[in-house]
C-alpha cells in the first residue's frame, strides 16, 4: 500500500510539474496583458513570456527590456499586475 501511495504522489507531482510554466510567443499573450505592459513600461521591449497556474488561477510571467533594466511582470489574464521582479 505505501508503494502505491508513493507511486500516486509522484505522478501527481510529476504531471502537476509538466503544466508548469509553458512557453509561449509574445502573439499568444492576451490584449489585456499586452496593454498593461505598454502601459506601464511605455517603450519597453517584450523579449519572453510564460503561462503558469498558481492555486487554480491562471497567470503571466513576461520578461520585459526597460532602458537598462530586466524586468519580470507576473500578470493576470485581465492584465492586473501581480509581482514585478528586476
Amino acid at each position: 500500500m505505501k508503494k502505491i501511495t508513493a507511486l500516486v504522489v509522484l505522478t501527481l507531482a510529476f504531471i502537476g510539474s509538466s503544466f508548469a510554466d509553458t512557453p509561449v510567443t509574445l502573439e499568444e499573450l492576451p490584449q489585456p496583458v499586452t496593454e498593461a505592459i505598454q502601459n506601464y513600461f511605455p517603450s519597453s521591449k517584450a523579449i519572453s513570456a510564460k503561462k503558469d497556474t498558481d492555486q487554480g488561477k491562471e497567470k503571466y510571467e513576461v520578461k520585459v527590456q526597460y532602458k537598462d533594466l530586466v524586468i519580470k511582470v507576473e500578470l493576470l489574464p485581465t492584465g492586473q499586475i501581480m509581482d514585478l521582479e528586476m
